[in-house]
């Protein structure tokens, strides 16, 4: 032996015991193969839980932002002193803004309101409008007080809410159905006219369907 080194013999080789190939620390190949294979699989079920939370976050964030548009549409209005109108509509985009810029050398001419800095708020990439319902005083007149065409036929009328510069608006409920595919929860934002006051839930849609029910 030189230095401290010792050359094995045969002997010592065959000694040794015969087993399973071990890396340091003890483990086998085989065991250290099965717990990768289990942090892989831990690793992709986290993966998907974060994913679908961050999707179902999309209906959350667009009833927010409606709120916030809500509340800045009718701060403009008041502001400005002119009517300003947000259109709510089933197809893309659902939610556009128009206003009023003369309203005493023409009345009732609403052209694209493009002056507002908060517009990027509007969700229009996160959710679309399902349902709007009238309420209270803005509720839609019965049908034989409705506009016709001249042909007996009633106007459609598309849902909008109008705010007004003194501050008051239309009441309404508006329901909004995520983009994201899978999520079949509702949001009822609704505005109360009078107040201002803004509010919003979460709801599922078989809930709708049981409110819905006579």
């Amino acid at each position: 032996m030189r230095h401290g080194l010792q050359i094995p013999t045969v002997a010592t080789l065959r000694s040794r015991p015969e087993g399973p190939l071990r890396c340091r620390g003890g483990m086998t190949l085989v065991e250290v193969l099965i717990a990768l294979s289990l942090l892989l699989a831990l690793m992709s079920a986290v993966a998907f839980s974060a994913g679908s939370f961050l999707h179902r976050g999309d209906l959350d964030r667009g009833a927010s932002d409606l709120e916030s548009s809500l509340r800045m549409a009718r701060a403009d209005a008041a502001t400005r002193g002119k009517r300003i109108r947000m259109l709510l509509k089933a197809e893309s985009p659902s939610v556009t803004l128009e206003w009023e810029p003369q309203p005493l050398t023409e009345p009732g001419s609403f052209r694209s309101y493009e002056a507002a800095i908060w517009t990027s708020r509007i969700p229009n990439q996160f959710v679309r409008v399902v349902n709007v319902q009238m309420v209270g005083e803005s509720a839609p007149a019965p049908t034989g007080d409705s506009p016709s065409n001249g042909s007996g036929d009633v106007e459609p009328v598309e849902p909008s809410i109008t705010f007004e510069p003194d501050g008051t608006c239309d009441s309404a409920i508006i329901e909004l159905a995520s983009l994201r595919p899978g999520d079949e929860r509702r949001a009822m934002v609704e505005i109360d006219g009078q107040t201002g006051v803004v509010t919003s839930r979460i709801t599922s849609s078989e809930s709708l369907e049981t409110t819905a029910q006579p």
